[in-house]
C-alpha cells in the first residue's frame, strides 16, 4: 500500500490529505470567514459596515466551536468518568 502511494501520489477525494490532518483545525477559521461572508451579503440591507459584521460573525463562529469543544472536553475527560457503572 505504501509503495502504491508513492508510485501514485495524493489522489484528492479518494484518498486523505495526510500533510492536512495536523492542521486540519486550522480549516475552520476559512470556512467561518466564507460562510460569514456569504450570509452577510444576503442579509445585510447597507453595506456601509459589510466587512465589520462579517468579521463579528466569523469572531462569533470560532469562539463558539471552541466552547463548544472545550465543553464535551470536560464532559468527556471529567464528567463521564465519574458516572457510576452498573
Amino acid at each position: 500500500m505504501i509503495i502504491a502511494e508513492a508510485l501514485t501520489g495524493w489522489i484528492p477525494m479518494i484518498g486523505p490529505a495526510s500533510w492536512l490532518q495536523p492542521v486540519w483545525w486550522l480549516l475552520l477559521i476559512p470556512m467561518a470567514w466564507g460562510l460569514s461572508m456569504v450570509y452577510k451579503a444576503i442579509r445585510v440591507v447597507s453595506f456601509e459596515g459589510y466587512w465589520t459584521a462579517v468579521l463579528v460573525m466569523t469572531l462569533q463562529i470560532v469562539i463558539a466551536m471552541v466552547a463548544i469543544g472545550l465543553g464535551l472536553m470536560i464532559l468527556i475527560q471529567f464528567v463521564l468518568p465519574m458516572l457510576p457503572v452498573e
